[in-house]
C-alpha cells in the first residue's frame, strides 16, 4: 500500500507540479518520507533517516516532508521531538503535498494535514497517471474497523472507507490500455469492502471481483489482504467460477493457539480459520495459502507456540510471514505485560522461518512436471524470459520471440535455485 501511495505522490509532484525525481536525496530541495508505523523497528529507521536530512539541512536549505501512517498516528511526536519537519501529512492527504509544500514556501511555518475522511487521492489516479509495468496495484479501500488488539491501521488509517465502485473500475481500465496484466487490489481490510452505485444497489467485495474478472483484456487478478472472516461462501463462488484468479491467497492466522487469538482480539477460533483454509483448498489442489503470524505476543506460552507449529505443519502454508510481536501505542495489546525475553521470541521465529522455508520448497518442488500458467514480466540475457505462475513462482524459459508482457502455458520440467525452469506448452 505504501508503495501505491508513493506512486500517486510521485505523479502528482511531476505531472502537476513539475517537479523532478533525483536518484541521490543529498542533491534533493524537498525530501519527502512516506511511513509506515506496523513494527517498532521500522520506526526506528524513520526517525535515523530523518537525522541524516536535518544534518543536510545544516549546509543549505531544503524542505522536509514526512507522510503516511508513523505521521497519522504519531504527529505529535514529529511536531515535538522532530521540530526542523516542515511539511506533515496523513494516508489520505497526500495528494495535497504539492500544495503544503507551497503554503510552506510562503509562510515558512509547519504545514499539518492528517485528515482521514475521505478518499479524494483517487481523483488524482487518472490523469496523473504514468505506468510502465504489466503489474498494477489498485487500492480499492483503506482503514480497518476490527482493531485487533495488536494492530495500529485503525488508529493510523482511520476508519474503513471504500473506494467508488466507477473510480475504480475506470482505473483499471486505464491500466489495461497501457499495458497491463495483472492487477493486484489492495486493502487493510479488503474483504470488507462496500460501496452504494447510482441505483442504490450495494455492492460487496464478492460483486466487485466478479465483474473485474469479466473485463475483457485482464490475465490475473490478485488481492491483499482479507480477514479470515470475510472469506464468504459466495466469495469462493466467484473465486471457482473464473480463471483469471490468482491461486495465491494470503490469509492471515497470526497464531495457531484459541487463547491467544482471543487476547489478539481476531474475532475467529483456529478450527473457524482451518474449515475456512479447507473450503478454499478445495478450489484447486495448486492453490497455496500464505499467512501472517505474530511470536511472541504478550501470553504466549510455550505450549502457545506448539500450537501454532502445529498448524503451521498441519495447513503447510507457502511463502509466509513471520514476526516479532511490537508494541504499538493506542493499542489495546500495548497495555498488556510483555513477559517473554526477545532470545525466546527470536528462537520461536527462527523455528517457525524454517518449517515455512521447507513448506515453501517442497510446494514448487511438486510443480516440477505440471502445466503452469504464466504471465511474463521481463526478457533475461539471451533469448530467456522471466514469468510468474498462477501460485506465484518464478518461472525461466526461452523463446525467439518477445513474449514481454504474454499470458501463455509453460510445462516445468525442473527445479534449480528457487527457480523453476520450463518450454512454453502449446
Amino acid at each position: 500500500m505504501n508503495e501505491y501511495d508513493s506512486s500517486l505522490i510521485l505523479n502528482v509532484l511531476s505531472k502537476k507540479f513539475f517537479f523532478k525525481e533525483v536518484s541521490d536525496f543529498s542533491n534533493a530541495d524537498i525530501l519527502i518520507l512516506n511511513t509506515c508505523s506496523v513494527r517498532d523497528k521500522v520506526d526506528k529507521k524513520v526517525i535515523s533517516e530523518l537525522g541524516l536530512w536535518n544534518k543536510l539541512r545544516q549546509t543549505r536549505d531544503i524542505v522536509i516532508c514526512v507522510g503516511g501512517c508513523f505521521a497519522a498516528s504519531d504527529k505529535d511526536f514529529f511536531i515535538k521531538k522532530l521540530s526542523f519537519i516542515n511539511v506533515i501529512f496523513g494516508p489520505q492527504s497526500l495528494h495535497r503535498v504539492g500544495d503544503m509544500i507551497c503554503e510552506y514556501l510562503n509562510t515558512r511555518k509547519l504545514v499539518l494535514d492528517i485528515q482521514s475522511s475521505n478518499l479524494n487521492k483517487f481523483n488524482y489516479v487518472y490523469d496523473l497517471y504514468n505506468h510502465v509495468d504489466f503489474s498494477s496495484c489498485v487500492s480499492i479501500m483503506e482503514g480497518c474497523d476490527r482493531y485487533c488488539s495488536y494492530c495500529i491501521v485503525p488508529f493510523s488509517r482511520g476508519k474503513e472507507i471504500s473506494r467508488s465502485f466507477n473510480s475504480i473500475i475506470s482505473e483499471i481500465y486505464t491500466l489495461l490500455i497501457d499495458g497491463v496484466k495483472e492487477i493486484i487490489l489492495l486493502g487493510q481490510n479488503i474483504g470488507s469492502y462496500v460501496n452504494v452505485i447510482d441505483n442504490g444497489i450495494s455492492i460487496d467485495f464478492a460483486y466487485l471481483l466478479d465483474y473485474i474478472s469479466n473485463i475483457e483484456g485482464i490475465g490475473r487478478v490478485k488481492f491483499v489482504s482479507l480477514h479470515p472472516l470475510d472469506f464468504s461462501d459466495e466469495l469462493l463462488k466467484v473465486f471457482n467460477r473464473s480463471n483469471v484468479f490468482s491461486k495465491h491467497i494470503h490469509l492471515p492466522v497470526q497464531s495457531g493457539s484459541d487463547s491467544i487469538l482471543n487476547l489478539m482480539k481476531r474475532g475467529h477460533s483456529v478450527l473457524d480459520y482451518i474449515n475456512i483454509f479447507n473450503k478454499i483448498k478445495n478450489i484447486s489442489g495448486y492453490l497455496s495459502v500464505s499467512t501472517d503470524i505474530i511470536v511472541g505476543f504478550p501470553g504466549e506460552t510455550d505450549n502457545d507456540f506448539d500450537l501454532t507449529v502445529d498448524l503451521v505443519k498441519k495447513l503447510k502454508f507457502d511463502k509466509s510471514f513471520v514476526y516479532i510481536y511490537s508494541k504499538r501505542n493506542k493499542t489495546i495489546a500495548s497495555n498488556l505485560k510483555d513477559n517473554i525475553s526477545f532470545e525466546k521470541k527470536k528462537y520461536r521465529l527462527q523455528v517457525l522461518n524454517d518449517i515455512l522455508f521447507d513448506n515453501a520448497f517442497n510446494i514448487t518442488s511438486s510443480m516440477v512436471g505440471s502445466v503452469q500458467r504464466v504471465i511474463v514480466y521481463k526478457k533475461l540475457e539471451d533469448q530467456f524470459f522471466l514469468g510468474k505462475t498462477d501460485n506465484n513462482r518464478s518461472v525461466v524459459f526461452s523463446s525467439f520471440n518477445n513474449l514481454v508482457g504474454d499470458v501463455l502455458f509453460v510445462k516445468i520440467e525442473k527445479f534449480v535455485d528457487f527457480f523453476l525452469y520450463g518450454k512454453i506448452f502449446f
